[in-house]
């Protein structure tokens, strides 16, 4: 394509006159070339690079405060009626009050654990 044919093309797509069509193939070359069509000075730059990082996101601060679990009484009365009923055996221990207990039966080591259904919605 010419330079006619391009500054023709231009002026039609972009609503242009003459002159700035000629403007805007002067700054394609220039860009082209790696330059900078449009300096600024160095306030000028500066005060860009500021407002350029505005859209940061700023990072999320997390609260890792460990809150203290409810007792269940249920669970701790239930573990102790398990407690009784195999307390007989080698190596009973409570893994967890409210949940799991460990004991040894017949040269083997078996875990018992005790797990609450949550209530069903609806």
């Amino acid at each position: 394509m010419t330079t006619n044919e391009r500054i023709a093309f231009l002026m039609k797509k972009l609503d242009c006159t003459e002159e700035e069509a000629k403007d805007v193939i002067r700054c394609d070359r220039i860009i082209d070339a790696g330059g900078d069509p449009f300096p600024q000075s160095k306030e000028q730059a500066a005060a860009s690079k500021k407002y350029r990082g505005v859209g940061t996101k700023k990072p999320t601060v997390y609260n890792l405060e460990t809150r203290e679990k409810k007792q269940n009484a249920n669970k701790r009365e239930l573990m102790e009626v398990l407690r009784r009923a195999v307390c007989g055996y080698d190596n009973f221990e409570i893994v967890n009050p409210e949940r799991q207990v460990r004991f040894d039966y017949g040269g083997k080591t078996y875990e018992v654990t005790l797990t609450e259904k949550r209530v069903k919605k609806g």
